[in-house]
Parts: structure tokens; sequence; C-alpha cells
């Protein structure tokens, strides 16, 4: 029994030491071709990691040269006006709590001389703006312009609007408020945004073809995206009190309603593409007769530079007086991307050339308008225009202007 045991036991220790048997080779090999390819994948996760932190490493260097461009106030490179700044404060007002009442504005210091002839001068303005947020779609908005002019001290209302915002796309507004004809009355006429030191003829105090305009009436406005997300549309239809005619003038301003005719108007404004926008405007009434005023605009940039214009016609007891202007300004901070040493100062600069001309007012008049901002911060331009006045009365000038936003 015992040789039997022996014989069991040297069997068993024999088939042991010979090698696994068919079925355990088997499972031998899957298992080195798991482990291959767990090391395949290891490579494949190890290089995806590798492309990662390099993408996080260029995030981390774009980051930290947005944050040295707005530190040093350099401004967008296709805007003279930094619209990521005003965005971030329109946001931080719109989603805070605690932000119900806010307070922006703007204002200018400024040096203007003829050349050939007349007084030099110096000149300041300064607008506050209030907003308060009594809900998230109930808003009041008012504006002051303070303004010292011939040695007294104008004081106006720009604006005092209430705004309810039925939908993402209406908003339903009531009071006083900047008339949407064309965009530079509306939009651009701030000084730390309008890129020269003066307005187009059409907008000029003196023989323009209408001044910036406001009324007081009741609006609704608002966009929306047409066939893709990138297209939009952008629209504002009102009834107001309407011009009255003072000292054989139309005289819009703050004009109250003296012959029971509301003007109505709009204006329409269609962006194809991000950086293309073709806007429609017009405003028809009653004033001692009927007037019509018309008006077109267009905007549109590449990188640094932007080009925009308007149109405007006005036709009143059988006078048709009609203007335009084209614009054309480049940011040098495209050409000069690095925010330090000369690059960055030469990146703070931008040129400006603009072409206007009214006709039917007079004898008409022509001007070329040259200019150069640099860009202390993205909201405050140091501003310095030359205006030529070709064959008018108007002396060539040139406006020295410091202008900031808040």
């Amino acid at each position: 029994m015992q040789r039997l045991k022996d014989v069991i036991l040297a069997a068993m220790l024999a088939a042991f030491w010979v090698g696994p048997s068919p079925a355990t080779a088997t499972e031998l090999n899957a298992d080195a071709n798991l482990r291959e390819a767990l090391r395949a994948q290891a490579e494949i996760i190890q290089q995806l990691r590798d492309e990662l932190d390099r993408v996080r490493e260029d995030q981390r260097r774009n980051e930290d040269r947005v944050r040295a461009l707005e530190d040093q106030g350099v401004n967008d490179p296709t805007s003279g006006v930094d619209a990521a700044y005003v965005d971030r404060r329109i946001e931080a007002f719109q989603t805070s709590d605690e932000s119900r009442l806010f307070l922006s504005g703007y204002g200018k210091a400024e040096f203007r001389d003829s050349i050939n002839g007349g007084p030099s001068t110096f000149g300041v303005q300064f607008n506050p703006i209030l907003h308060f947020r009594l809900t998230d779609r109930l808003h009041f908005n008012a504006e002051l312009e303070f303004e010292l002019e011939d040695g007294e001290t104008e004081i106006e209302l720009e604006f005092a609007e209430i705004d309810y915002f039925i939908t993402d796309w209406m908003t339903f507004t009531a009071g006083k408020f900047l008339t949407p004809f064309n965009v530079f009355g509306p939009n651009l006429h701030p000084p730390w945004i309008n890129k020269l030191n003066s307005r187009p003829l059409i907008y000029a105090k003196k023989d323009g073809i209408i001044p910036i305009l406001g009324d007081v009436g009741v609006m609704l406005s608002g966009g929306a995206p047409l066939w893709n997300e990138d297209s939009k549309l952008n629209y504002a239809v009102y009834v107001s009190n309407g011009p009255k005619v003072e000292d054989g003038e139309l005289e819009f301003e703050n004009a109250p309603d003296v012959n029971n005719n509301k003007a109505f108007g709009g204006r329409i404004g269609f962006l194809p593409i991000p950086n293309l926008e073709v806007g429609f405007s017009g405003m028809s009434g009653r004033a001692e007769g009927r007037f019509d005023l018309i008006g077109a605009d267009f905007w549109w940039q590449f990188r640094g530079l932007e080009v925009r214009g308007e149109f405007a016609r006005l036709d009143w007891q059988g006078e048709d007086r009609w203007g335009y202007y084209t614009q054309a300004a480049y940011a040098l901070s495209e050409l000069f991307s690095d925010p330090t040493g000369w690059s960055g100062v030469a990146g703070r600069f931008e040129p400006v050339v603009r072409w206007s001309e009214n006709k039917g007012a007079g004898p008409g008049r022509e001007q070329v308008a040259l200019g150069l901002a640099y860009w202390l911060f993205p909201s405050v331009p140091l501003k310095f225009t030359y205006e030529l006045n070709g064959k008018s009365e108007d002396n060539d000038r040139f406006i020295l202007q410091f202008a900031y936003g808040f």
C-alpha cells in the first residue's frame, strides 16, 4: 500500500514538472494578449494626458496674456472699445443679487482750436447714468448731461426710461429714450466710444441734417437669431411726440406734442455673419406739414480693421436735405500683439479717417476728419482729431480730447 502511494505521488510530481495541460496554455496565451492590449491602451492614455497637459498650458498662457492686456489697458484688436470689458460689467450687474443700483457714465475734457482764426477753448462734459433693477424683468435707466458751454453749465436729460423685458427677444420701453435712428445717436455718440472727437456732419449741431435724436414715447425693441446662431436680426419700433417747429426749423429735442400728431418710426438691422451689419431706419409725422426721415447704416470689421457708414435724408416742406459719412479705423494691436515693451505701446494706437458730406442745406458741406486714438485703458482713450472743412465757411480745426467711460 505504501508503495502504491509513492507511485501516485511520483506521477503527480512528474505531471507538475513536465508542464501545463493544453487548457492552461491557452489561458496563458489569452493573458498575454490581454496584457499587450492593456499596455497599448496605457500608451494611448498617456499620450492623451500629455496632449491635455499641453492644451492646459496653452490655455494658461493665453489667459495670462489676456490678463496682461487688460491690466495694461490694451483694447480688443477689432474695436476701440473692449466689448468683453463692457459685457463683464453688464453681466455682473444683471446676475448679482446685490447690484440693484448701478452707476455708470462717461465724460471728456478737451481743447479745441481753429487753424485759420477764431478762439481756442477748453471744454468739459460729464454724463452720469443711473441703472436701477427692480426685478430681473423691470429696469429703470436715466442719464443726465452736464456740459460747460459759453461760460455756463448746461444740464440736459438725455434719457429716462423704464424697460420691461417681456421675453428674451422683446423689451417694452416707456419714457424718454434715444431714438433708434441709424446707430451713431443711440450707440456711438459717447466720447469714449466715438473714435473721433466730433460728430459726423449729418449729426452736427451747425447745419446738420438731424441732431442726436431723443424723444418721449413708447418703444418695442429686441433681437433674435435668423437661420443659425451666427446670423441675427435686431429691431425697434416706436411712437413718440415727434418734433416741433422753432425758428423755421424742426426741433426734435425734448419737444412736447403741440399738434396732437404723433411720430412713428423704427429701425431694423441684419447681421448675416457676426462681423457684418446692415440697418434701415425711418421716421414720419407732421409738424407744420408732413416730414419723412429715412436712414441706412452699415458696419463691417475684419481683424483690426473696422469700417462703418450712415446715410440720412429729411424731406420737409418741399426741402430735401441729405448727407452721409463713411469711417475706417485700424487697431494697431492687430500688428503689435505683444503687450510688453515698445510693441505694447504701439499696440495701443488706433488711426481713424472719416469722410462726411451734407447736401441740400445751404451750400452744402464736406469734411475730412483725421484722427489718432491712444487707448490708456479699454474705456479711457486719449484722442487727437484734425478736421479739413474743404470749401465751407468753417475753418479747419484740431481737437485734443481725454475721454473716459466708467
